[in-house]
């Protein structure tokens, strides 16, 4: 019987799913610290560790078995600006990540009036 599966030998799988904090865009004052957060609120598989990522690099000292991270910027400058990944790796199972973007004020002006011109 084709498509057929006893429930001892099956498994349910499941894509992770990954909640985040919004977009966040740093101001020029007051500076308030900010702080990215991604919780993995479910998967199938099993956790074996997450970290951060900016611009596709490791961020240091961020590695840890953990579903719901943070990462603080305590006081954030226009090189802080980037995308972040909060990204969870699984025993037997490809790696998710989720994406949160931090703008300067700056460049999100610039891009809006970009959006103004017609070109």
């Amino acid at each position: 019987m084709e498509g057929y599966c006893p429930l001892s030998l099956c498994t349910l799988i499941t894509e992770p799913r990954i909640v985040t904090s919004e977009e966040v865009i740093i101001r020029d004052s007051p500076v308030l610290p900010v702080t990215l957060q991604c919780n993995l609120t479910s998967s199938s598989h099993t956790l074996t560790y997450s970290y951060w990522t900016k611009n596709g690099v490791e961020l240091s000292a961020t590695r840890k078995n953990a579903s719901n991270m943070e990462y603080r910027i305590n006081k954030p400058r226009a090189e802080d600006s980037g995308e972040y990944h909060c990204v969870y790796h699984f025993v037997s199972a490809p790696k998710a990540n989720a994406t949160i973007e931090v703008k300067d004020r700056g460049t999100v002006a610039w891009e809006q009036s970009q959006d103004d011109h017609v070109f």
